[in-house]
C-alpha cells in the first residue's frame, strides 16, 4: 500500500527470532511442528471506496514496511518478497498476553480479477482471507472481505471482535487511499 505520509517514519525497533520456547533463536529459520486447537471464526468486512477499481487494487496491493502505522500499529512490516503475483511480509502484532507475537503473511495477487487471497501464520492464530474489488462506477469500487481465522490456545476472540478490528483497520487505510487519489497521487 503506497502510503506518502509523514505518518509513516517511525523508528523501527528489530526483534531476535524467537524460537517456540520464547528463547532467542541462534539461526535465522526455525522449524517446530504447530498444533491447532480451537474454533474456526469466520468473518465478513464490506467496505466502499471512493476511487477507481484499479487505483484500489494497486494501492491496496503495493505492500510498504509503513501500512501498520495508517492505523496505529506498533510495529513494521518486514517485506521478505513482493512480486507482481506475490507478497510476503513479516510483522509483529500485540499478543493476547500483551506481548508482541510474530505473524508471517502470503499473499496471493489476482490483477486480472482485482482481486486477492491472504495466508496467515501467527503465533497464535491462522488465519486466510479472500479480498475482492467490484467496479461500482467510474470513481467507486467495493471492497469485500471474506476472513477465516482459528485461534490456536485458549479462547479465541469473537467474530465481533475481529470484524470491529478489521473495520477500523480498512477504515484508515481506505481514508489514506482516499486522499492519495484525490491528491494525485501514484497508487504504487
Amino acid at each position: 500500500m503506497a502510503r506518502r505520509h509523514a505518518a509513516t517514519q517511525h523508528n523501527v525497533t528489530t526483534r531476535p527470532m524467537l524460537n517456540p520456547a520464547g528463547k532467542e533463536s541462534s539461526s535465522s529459520t526455525q522449524s517446530y511442528r504447530v498444533g491447532v486447537r480451537g474454533r474456526m471464526v469466520t468473518f465478513r468486512v464490506s467496505k466502499t471506496i471512493n476511487a477507481p477499481i484499479k487505483y484500489v487494487y494497486d494501492w491496496a496491493t503495493d505492500f510498504t514496511e509503513g501500512d501498520n502505522f495508517l492505523w496505529g500499529g506498533k510495529y513494521p512490516r518486514v517485506i521478505l518478497h513482493k512480486t507482481r503475483k506475490k507478497a510476503i511480509y513479516a510483522y509483529y502484532s500485540k499478543g493476547a498476553d500483551g506481548k508482541p507475537k510474530l505473524a508471517v503473511r502470503f499473499v496471493s495477487l489476482h490483477p486480472s480479477t482485482y482481486s486477492w487471497h491472504l495466508d496467515y501464520y501467527g503465533e497464535e492464530a491462522l488465519e486466510t482471507g479472500e479480498y475482492k474489488l467490484t467496479r461500482l462506477g467510474k470513481t467507486k469500487t467495493r471492497l469485500n472481505i471474506v476472513l477465516k481465522n482459528k485461534w490456536k490456545h485458549g479462547k479465541s476472540p469473537s467474530s465481533r471482535h475481529f470484524e470491529k478490528q478489521t473495520n477500523f483497520i480498512w477504515m484508515k487505510y481506505s481514508q489514506a487511499l482516499e486522499e492519495d487519489y484525490r491528491s494525485g497521487r501514484s497508487a504504487s
